[in-house]
């Protein structure tokens, strides 16, 4: 197709506009290639914007969580402490005990040895102990051991009535039996491993 100067066509008595050549593009097609770049531009900005509130959001979800777990935790951990008090089954029990005392003069000679079956009372049952997990305690760990023991002592005196002398013959008289002092329980509780009695 021949063009004139004007932009009219040569080959034929029609007038028609010639279209333009291969390199021209028209302005609307150079405002439309630029737009998907502008778009690509805009996306991956909302994208960015996106993600920095998502970010936002898990950092507050975790702070969330971390608290309740810490209210939790503090809260489970002081409900199992009484549990164990509850659960515990620490007595003041009577028992019978042999016990066997040596007396030696002030030379350093064995003179006579009493022993005898006497009836004490013990402390005798059982206290909850465990380990769980915490997120309290440093070591990541709540460790709770708990011992069954006296809380109170009182003094008594008891009665050997089996004396011997070094010889292993059986004494009478005022030889024959040994007053002593002892002390045994008079309640008994649970305690925590380690305390000192109260």
């Amino acid at each position: 197709m021949l063009a004139s100067k004007n932009g009219k066509c040569n080959c034929c008595p029609q007038s028609h506009k010639v279209s333009k050549g291969a390199n021209e593009v028209p302005a609307t097609y150079q405002n439309d290639r630029d737009r998907p770049l502008q778009a690509s531009v805009l996306n991956r900005q909302q994208l960015y914007e996106q993600q920095q509130k998502l970010s936002n959001n898990n950092n507050i979800m975790f702070w969330y969580v971390l608290i309740i777990l810490l209210g939790a935790g503090s809260t489970r951990e002081a409900f199992a402490t009484k549990s164990n008090m509850m659960v515990a089954s620490c007595e003041t029990l009577p028992s019978t005990i042999h016990i066997t005392k040596e007396e030696y003069t002030d030379a350093g000679i064995l003179s006579r040895t009493c022993e005898g079956d006497v009836s004490v009372a013990k402390c005798e049952g059982s206290c909850s102990s465990q380990v769980q997990p915490s997120v309290v305690h440093p070591s990541g760990f709540l460790k709770e051991c708990m011992c069954c023991r006296e809380s109170f002592l009182r003094e008594r005196v008891v009665t050997l009535s089996h004396c011997y002398d070094s010889n292993g013959n059986r004494l009478t008289g005022k030889k024959s039996s040994l007053d002593v002092k002892m002390r045994e329980p008079a309640d008994c509780k649970c305690f925590r491993c380690g305390d000192s009695m109260e």
